[in-house]
């Protein structure tokens, strides 16, 4: 079964992350009957996928809060806080268990006696709703019927059950989806049935398919409890012949028969084949789709790709634009001129696929997001205190490598502003707040760039006792004080150690996370600001690049090196004169287009020495403002390739990389942020 780990560790981790998704929309409202079916339907495949992988123990549990959850979509055991708990306690259970697996371990360490005492508990001290205690007092013989029909090793299609799936299959066909009743049958010496018909189901619900009846039940077919063949009712955006197609090619089926479903055929009798359809019949047309299967449709339409595999086509791509910039050069200093079609259509062949290549690598933000309003709710209840959790722009993209990197950033920035920044409920209404408090975490793309931000609406910061604080660490002298801007001010809350919380909790207030939260996003070629209003609440600003490999950028030359500039931090170029540069309050400044503008003279930073009367000026974007910097000349602009620079050159911020040039010469990647702070703080 190892060739299928790899696809149930993902889709276990998917599922797992879904009934989170479900049971936090369940414990807002609690009569969602929508909410329920979702969490008992990605029970059910996490038990199925878990059983048919050999993992018993993980099965076990699923059945059992499957069981439970049974109870709720009855009617017969309401939703409560502690019902919540006990759902969430056994996800996180399972969750561990997946990440062990995942790991190379199995399922051994699971404690299946603490979360089956706990239900058994609960099926004990909770009954139904207070309407409905009296109706809950069945008889002996009708709990035992409701035992047996629990444990009972087959089902039959009953009047109801198929009443049941007739209903469902009647609001597909209304919705212009596909109804089949599906025959397939194994082959006679075929091992592992269960693993064969666990592809079978995987494949229908990739391609937006759902699985509303089988025969034998899943429980049996996880069991290896039936012969060679078993009957599917599905929902499917898919014709016939695409999905006989789809369901042949599994691995040791014989045999798969597909007819649409009759959801006017009376209950007592047995479906009938009135058709059989095989590969080589004409397709059958498929009728419209909603909007809503189509989505769907398209979006598990996908192939899942090894990162390393990723990597290693980003790194062919990057050498590809290397080789391209360096026949480029060579064309040029040999002023060849009859390949310049061919060179031409090179380079839009190249632009094309460096532009798959990253999106390929590009996901949403959910990836990320999506772990987060589980985390607030629990936090929330330990501390205390109401959140109203917002999250914006969960669909923006970025590459896969800044996405796996900036969850644990996240995770100080929102837990410090549930525990720091938001009040207590007494705290918040004395102060005219709502009682609930705000946490919002949102994403948006600005040009190459990718903007998250955490903001609260809680207590913010004092600057009065940041300063005072970083004054008894030694992080400042006084005599820095009167000068420093606010920016400045809140920048030392990024220090190490550094925290303003008088009384530290488990949660936060040691002085243990913004300096990580620095140093990371830093090691992404990021930057991150935070700006607070006392007594109004927090923002915390993260700007990260689009991705870590190939960017566009404005080469520039200053003395007898050439630099590069990302494109995404510029804003504009002008020429500028050296009667033109100006001193405003020590600083150097040009007047553009009425605005005040300072600069930074890089002729002098980097020692070239050559300061002439005409030069080149790149306006930079850098929070809210512009800097200037000086240069001798504007070469052009060009895609590079980000290079580390070493561990020799670690504490060098005011570069985030180097770039191989089509000549093989260097360029060093200016870091716009770090370099103006330096700039800055002379």
């Amino acid at each position: 079964m190892s060739q299928y780990l790899g696809v149930f560790v993902d889709e276990a981790t998917e599922n797992l992350q879904g009934l989170n998704d479900a049971i936090l929309k369940l414990e807002s409202d609690p009569n969602s009957q929508d909410a329920i079916n979702e969490i008992f339907r990605l029970m059910h495949t996490l038990k199925g996928s878990s059983a048919t992988m050999g993992f018993s123990k993980m099965s076990k549990v699923c059945h059992a809060l499957e069981s439970l959850l049974d109870k709720v979509r009855s009617g017969k055991m309401k939703v409560t806080e502690d019902l919540i708990d006990l759902l969430f306690s056994g996800i996180d259970m399972l969750n561990e268990t997946v990440e062990n697996i995942e790991n190379g371990g199995d399922d051994s360490d699971l404690d299946v006696d603490k979360i089956l005492q706990a239900i058994s508990g609960k099926n004990e001290n909770s009954s139904v709703s207070e309407e409905k205690k009296e109706e809950s007092n069945s008889s002996d013989t009708e709990k035992k019927q409701e035992q047996d029909h629990s444990e009972k090793k087959s089902e039959e299609f009953t009047q109801d059950e198929l009443q049941a799936v007739r209903d469902v299959a009647q609001k597909a066909l209304e919705e212009n989806l596909n109804v089949y009743k599906i025959t397939v049958e194994l082959a006679k010496d075929s091992v592992m049935k269960s693993a064969r018909m666990y592809i079978v189901f995987h494949r229908i619900e990739e391609n937006g398919g759902q699985i509303i009846h089988s025969e034998p039940p899943t429980e049996e077919i996880e069991k290896e409890n039936f012969d060679t063949t078993v009957e599917l009712v599905i929902i499917t955006p898919m014709g016939i012949k695409e999905l006989q197609d789809l369901i042949s090619n599994v691995s040791e089926v014989e045999k798969v028969i597909i007819q649409p479903f009759d959801v006017k055929k009376k209950a007592e009798e047995k479906p009938k084949e009135t058709s059989k359809v095989t590969s080589s019949q004409p397709s059958e047309k498929s009728p419209a789709m909603t909007d809503s299967a189509k989505r769907r449709a398209k979006l598990t339409q996908s192939v899942r790709v090894d990162v390393e595999k990723l990597d290693t086509l980003m790194n062919l791509m990057a050498e590809l634009v290397i080789s391209r910039s360096r026949i480029e050069e060579t064309l040029k200093k040999y002023k060849i001129k009859e390949v310049d079609e061919s060179l031409s259509q090179l380079g839009r062949i190249t632009l094309d696929l460096q532009s798959i290549v990253m999106k390929i690598r590009m996901i949403p933000v959910s990836f990320v997001f999506d772990r987060f309003p589980r985390m607030v709710r629990d936090l929330s209840k330990k501390l205390n205190k109401k959140i109203n959790f917002v999250i914006q722009g969960e669909d923006t993209e970025l590459d896969r490598t800044v996405a796996d990197e900036i969850g644990e950033p996240l995770v100080h920035m929102i837990r410090n502003a549930i525990d720091h920044g938001i009040e207590s409920e007494e705290e918040r209404i004395g102060a005219g707040k709502p009682p609930v408090g705000t946490v919002i975490l949102s994403a948006r793309q600005e040009g190459d760039s990718v903007i998250i931000e955490v903001s609260d609406d809680g207590r913010g910061f004092s600057k009065e006792k940041i300063i005072k604080k970083a004054l008894e660490k030694g992080l400042i002298q006084e005599y820095e004080v009167a000068t420093m801007t606010p920016e400045e001010i809140f920048s030392l809350t990024f220090e190490p150690g550094f925290s303003t919380n008088d009384n530290p909790t488990e949660v936060s207030g040691r002085g243990v996370g913004m300096d990580v939260v620095k140093k990371t996003i830093e090691s992404l070629n990021g930057n991150v600001y935070l700006e607070s209003v006392e007594g109004k609440g927090t923002k915390v600003v993260i700007k990260l690049p689009l991705t870590l490999s190939i960017i566009q950028a404005l080469l520039i030359e200053v003395g007898e090196n050439v630099y590069a500039i990302p494109i995404s931090a510029i804003d504009s170029t002008l020429t500028v004169y050296q009667k033109d540069i100006k001193e405003v309050e020590g600083r150097k400044t040009v007047l553009i287009r009425g605005e005040i503008v300072p600069v930074i003279d890089l002729r002098l930073l980097f020692g070239s020495g050559r300061v002439e009367e005409k030069a080149d000026l790149v306006v930079n974007k850098y929070k809210d403002s512009k800097y200037g910097f000086i240069v001798d000349r504007l070469l052009g602009q060009q895609d590079i390739v980000i290079k580390a620079l070493g561990k020799l050159f670690k504490n060098v911020k005011e570069f985030s990389g180097g770039a191989i040039l089509g000549n093989g010469s260097i360029a060093l990647i200016i870091d716009v942020p770090s370099l103006i702070q330096k700039a800055l703080s002379r």
